[in-house]
Parts: structure tokens; C-alpha cells; sequence
């Protein structure tokens, strides 16, 4: 689902890049479910709570600071597409 949004923003308008963002927006809620239920079953019942805490800690705020200027290079520097 995320893909599927992503490929049709390259080739929509204003109104349908909105409309495909959404789509995009649930497929991503979808994937973070998923690495957290992949992350349960991967980790012993005690240290499940840790095993988050450290997701949280490390990989959220690389993604947090990453993504943004990622996503602002890509577009200054090629087209806004490209960011899709």
C-alpha cells in the first residue's frame, strides 16, 4: 500500500497527490505495526519493553532528523518528485 501511494504521487495532480499522500500515510501506518509485532514475537516477554525503549531512543530520532533533510536535499536539489 505504501508503494502503491508513492508511485501514483509521481503521476497525479494537486488534488490526487492528496488524495495518494493518504494512501501512502496508511500503508506506512501499516509498516510500523508491523516491525512492532515482528518485534514482539522476536523478543522474549521480558524484554520486550526494552527492546522498544531502545527502538524508540535510537531509531526514531535518526528517522525524525534523517527524513526531513533527506526529503528537502532531494527536492532542492532534484525535483519534488523524486521525494516520492
Amino acid at each position: 500500500m505504501f508503494l502503491i501511494g508513492s508511485a501514483l504521487q509521481d503521476i497525479s495532480s494537486m488534488t490526487e497527490l492528496i488524495a495518494y499522500r493518504a494512501v501512502q500515510g496508511l500503508g506506512a501506518g501499516g509498516l510500523m505495526v508491523g516491525a512492532m509485532a515482528i518485534m514482539a514475537e522476536m523478543v522474549r516477554r521480558g524484554r520486550r519493553g526494552k527492546a522498544q525503549g531502545m527502538f524508540a531512543a535510537d531509531v526514531m530520532p535518526i528517522a525524525m532528523v534523517g527524513g526531513p533533510f533527506l526529503g528537502g536535499f532531494i527536492t532542492d536539489f532534484l525535483d519534488w518528485r523524486w521525494a516520492f
